[in-house]
C-alpha cells in the first residue's frame, strides 16, 4: 500500500492511489487526534488543510518530480482534490468558517494549473469543470438535494465499490484477453469481465472485508473499555 514511498511498482496499476490515500490517512489522524474539550477539531482540520495546501504549492514549484513522487502529501495536483473534500464536509455540515473557505477556494483555484497526469487528453479546462461538476455532486448529496443516490443498486455498488477498485484492472483485462481470443466479441468479454470483477468483490465485501471489519472494531471497543477515565478525579 505504500509501494510508492520506496519506488516500488504497485502489484496492479490502479493500486497508485493506495499510498496518497494511506498518507492522508494518517495526516487526518493527527488533525482529528482529541487533545482535549477546548479543542475544536474541525477547526484544527482547516488549519492543517490550509497550511497543508499553501505547503504543497511551494513543494510543487521547487520540488523535483523524484522527489514529490515519495513526498506524496507535497504533490499538488493530489493534495487539492483532498482539501476539497474535507472542506466540502465541513461545508455540508454547516460549520466552515472563513478559513475553511478560503482553503476551498484556493484548492478550486489550483486546478486550474490542470491534472496530475493527462493521460485521456482531458485538458485543463475540462478538468476544472470535471473537478467542479464533482463537488458539486458531492456536496448536493451530502445535503439530501439527490436522494435517488440512496437506491439499493446505487448503495450495493458503493458497498462493494473498494474491493472492486482491487480487484477489477488485472483480473478484468485478463478475461477480456482470454474470451477475445476465444472468439468473443469485445462487447460480450468487457461485460463477462464486469461482472466477474462485481461477483467477486462481492464475496471479498462479505467474507473478508465486513468481517474484518467487525473484528478490528471489536478489537478496539476491549481496548477502549480497558482504558481508566482520567476525566473525573477517583473517589474514595
Amino acid at each position: 500500500m505504500l509501494s510508492s514511498l520506496i519506488r516500488v511498482p504497485p502489484i496492479d496499476p490502479s493500486h497508485w492511489t493506495l499510498t496518497y490515500e494511506v498518507a492522508f490517512y494518517a495526516l487526518a489522524a493527527l488533525a482529528l487526534v482529541h487533545r482535549g474539550p477546548a479543542t475544536d477539531p474541525g477547526l484544527r482540520l482547516e488549519r492543517i488543510c490550509a497550511g497543508w495546501l499553501a505547503a504543497a504549492f511551494v513543494g510543487t514549484l521547487v520540488l523535483p518530480v523524484r522527489t514529490l513522487q515519495v513526498v506524496v502529501l507535497l504533490n499538488l495536483p493530489f493534495a487539492l482534490l483532498f482539501v476539497i473534500g474535507a472542506m466540502l464536509a465541513r461545508l455540508a455540515a454547516g460549520a466552515l468558517t472563513p478559513l475553511g473557505l478560503g482553503a476551498l477556494a484556493a484548492a478550486f483555484g489550483f486546478t486550474a494549473l490542470g491534472p496530475a497526469v493527462d493521460y485521456g487528453g482531458v485538458g485543463t479546462g475540462f478538468y476544472v469543470l470535471l473537478v467542479l461538476g464533482f463537488a458539486g455532486t458531492v456536496l448536493a448529496a451530502a445535503t439530501g438535494r439527490l436522494p435517488w443516490l440512496g437506491c439499493a443498486p446505487l448503495v450495493f455498488l458503493g458497498a462493494i465499490s473498494y474491493p472492486l477498485y482491487l480487484v477489477h484492472q488485472i483480473l478484468g483485462y485478463a478475461i477480456i484477453r482470454a474470451l477475445e481470443a476465444g472468439g468473443w466479441s469485445s462487447g460480450s468479454a468487457i461485460l463477462a469481465a464486469v461482472l466477474a470483477s462485481v461477483g467477486l468483490a462481492t464475496v471479498i465485501r462479505y467474507a473478508v472485508e465486513t468481517p474484518g471489519q467487525r473484528a478490528i472494531r471489536r478489537a478496539f471497543d476491549r481496548t477502549r473499555s480497558s482504558v481508566p477515565d482520567t476525566a473525573e478525579p477517583a473517589r474514595s
